[in-house]
Parts: structure tokens; sequence; C-alpha cells
């Protein structure tokens, strides 16, 4: 035996390197699958990565064009109620144009025909008046 106590005395030099060498090798090959394996598992991580990725192009290119057709929408719905409430007016203002031409430049028949018109409307527009009046007092009150 030798005396630093390691027993290498007890097998011959040839096969205590070639012992080394196979272990080294053993060491290599499972630091190699170690390597290998990580390899795989970052090439994974990767192709996940970019499906993520594509995942999220994807869904905000759909939002995108949800938004932008919501934005058409209601584009469109605007034109059309501007144009509708345009439409009403001109047919408010040549109505009443009519009722006060009739009113104060036409016979007896059509001055009390236009006053049996008016007179309904006028009240309604009044009733209109208060119950708005009334209800942003409302409102005024129970906001604060």
């Amino acid at each position: 035996m030798s005396d630093d106590g390691t027993g290498q005395d007890l097998l011959p030099a040839e096969t205590t390197g070639t012992l080394h060498q196979r272990t080294l090798d053993e060491i290599l090959d499972v630091e190699k699958q170690r390597i290998d394996r990580d390899n795989r598992r970052t090439a994974l991580l990767e192709k996940s990565l970019e499906l993520v990725a594509e995942q999220d192009r994807r869904q905000f290119e759909f939002a995108s064009k949800a938004r932008e057709d919501e934005v058409a929408l209601l584009r469109d719905q605007s034109s059309f109620f501007r144009r509708l409430m345009w439409t009403l007016v001109g047919v408010g203002v040549v109505a009443s144009a009519a009722l006060f031409v009739l009113a104060f430049f036409g016979t007896d028949e059509q001055r009390s025909t236009a006053s049996v018109i008016a007179t309904p409307a006028l009240i309604a527009l009044a009733g209109y008046g208060v119950f708005a009046t009334l209800a942003r007092a409302m409102k005024s009150i129970t906001s604060r």
C-alpha cells in the first residue's frame, strides 16, 4: 500500500489510466447529454415565445380591425342621425313658416285653423320646457 492512503498501488498503472479515461469520457458524455437537453429546452422555449408573439400579433390585429369597424359603424350612424335631424329641422321650419303665414296673412278660416294647429304644439313645447327644467333641477339636487 502507498503512504498517501489512496490505494492506487493495488491497481496497475495502465488500468488506473484507462479507468480515469473511461470516467472522464462518461462525464463528458453526461455533460454532452445535459447540454443537448438544455439546447432542446431552449429551442422549445424559443418556439413557445414565437407562438406567443404570433398570437399577440393576431389578437392585436383582430382588436384593431374590430375597433376600426366599430368606429366606421359609429361614423355611419352619426352621419345618418345628422341627416335625419337636419331633415326634421327643415320640415319643422317649413311647417312653422306655413303656420305663421296662415296665422297672420290668411283668411279668417285659415287663421282659426292655424290657431287650432299651433295651440297644442305650443302647449307641448312649453310642457317640454317645464319638464326639462324640473329634470335638470332634480339632477342638480341629487348630484350634490
